[in-house]
């Protein structure tokens, strides 16, 4: 059994790698998208959610990194965190997950061809659409984060227990109410994301193998250009959502739980969604690997 010093070091070391691969991927793409921008004066709507979601990226990531080197200096007793950082961690959380839901969903729509009327307008109108989706994503998350910053969580009156201290007697379940009223809100949130990344993926692998199955009829002996590109589109849509998956799990034990080390792993968990999610862009992302 790990002793709480350990414990720490090995959080420590996992976390940090975790975000530096993440800071360096993401920067990476940050300076791809910008050196894209200012060398064509404009962006296409692909690498306009790329930018934003590297940016946001950034910024959560190393706002993740100093939380749990603030904060959880001693895992068995951390320290309180302020509201005002719950909240940005949660906006900057949110913000990433919905802008990489509409990635995915830009690539689906971009890739398959669709027969009804509704997904064809909206096909042929997604890339008009794309600022709109992130000054939405932006506000949307911004709504489900606020709450964050209107109710004080239980640490400050119970000094990380449920039990209340001194004269504070029954104001802590008040806390604890809001506190959950908030996460809440926040899961119920960003759950339509996951849901609408489901759908991409289901989309998407179906067309291929509606693809393969008629190039086998043909008897074709070769991979022609869309099955590349479907085939690279489905392994950056299944690897986000498989990541998304695991992500998820571990937002919900965060928000739900304030057991220290279920903070600790969630928190390793979410980190880990945003990095791996970014060195799978740069993979799959036939622009971002040239320049890799």
């Amino acid at each position: 059994m790990l002793g709480s010093a350990s414990l720490h070091f090995l959080s420590l070391i996992v976390i940090t790698a975790m975000v530096v691969i993440g800071l360096m991927g993401n920067g990476f793409i940050t300076i791809a998208s910008g050196f894209e921008w200012s060398r064509n004066k404009t962006l296409s709507s692909s690498d306009m959610i790329l930018l934003v979601l590297s940016v946001s990226r950034l910024l959560f990531l190393g706002l993740t990194l100093g939380i749990h080197y603030s904060v959880f200096t001693d895992i068995s007793n951390p320290k309180h965190m302020p509201k005002s950082v719950v909240f940005l961690w949660a906006f900057f959380n949110a913000v990433t997950l919905w802008t990489a839901t509409w990635l995915a969903a830009f690539y689906c729509m971009k890739i398959l061809t669709f027969t009804q009327p509704l997904l064809v307008k909206i096909k042929m109108g997604i890339s008009r659409m794309v600022p709109h989706l992130l000054l939405g994503s932006v506000l949307g998350s911004l709504l489900v984060s606020l709450p964050f910053n209107w109710f004080e969580d239980c640490y400050q009156c119970c000094n990380g227990t449920n039990l209340p201290l001194g004269n504070s007697t029954g104001r802590c379940y008040v806390q604890t109410t809001g506190m959950l009223f908030s996460s809440l809100l926040y899961i119920a949130g960003t759950f339509p994301s996951f849901i609408i990344c489901l759908a991409s993926s289901v989309f998407l692998i179906q067309s291929l193998l509606h693809h393969v199955k008629r190039m086998q009829q043909n008897r074709e002996g070769f991979r022609d250009q869309r099955m590349d590109v479907q085939l690279r589109a489905v392994k950056m849509v299944a690897s986000f959502l498989l990541l998304y998956t695991v992500a998820f799990a571990a937002e919900i034990s965060l928000m739900l739980f304030i057991n220290p080390l279920t903070v600790v792993f969630s928190i390793v968990m979410v980190a880990g969604y945003h990095s791996g999610h970014a060195i799978s862009l740069i993979i799959t992302n036939s622009k971002l690997s040239c320049c890799w």
